[in-house]
């Protein structure tokens, strides 16, 4: 059960990073999957299709976001991780909730935060 998703993990990070991987990206989430991030002025809630259209046109550069501590909890066909980041001079935490669905882990849903080291 956890080599899955340590996989499907390695392979969010990797397609998040340079160059950035869209399609393989689109592949690990379910076709509804919620992402929020949480930001000190508001709380922004995104499909998967709205952020990565945000992405692309922002075009971010240098984000390499790499997976520095991570603590994943089973229950069924529920998984849910805890996964610490570092990507460049920022630090921050994905809560990634995933579901086993038709044999197969998807996504469910990414809630975020970031920091910048002097925040």
């Amino acid at each position: 059960m956890r080599k899955p998703v340590n996989q499907l993990i390695a392979q969010l990070y990797g397609a998040m990073g340079s160059p950035q991987d869209w399609r393989t990206m689109r592949s690990l989430f379910w076709k509804k999957a919620q992402l929020v991030c949480a930001t000190p002025h508001a709380t922004e809630s995104y499909t998967l299709s709205q952020l990565l259209d945000w992405v692309e046109q922002e075009n971010p550069v240098d984000y390499h976001p790499e997976e520095t501590q991570a603590i994943t909890h089973f229950m069924g066909d529920v998984a849910h991780r805890a996964s610490h980041y570092r990507a460049g001079e920022r630090i921050g935490i994905n809560s990634i909730q995933l579901l086993k669905i038709e044999g197969h882990w998807k996504i469910i849903s990414l809630l975020w935060d970031t920091k910048g080291r002097n925040e």
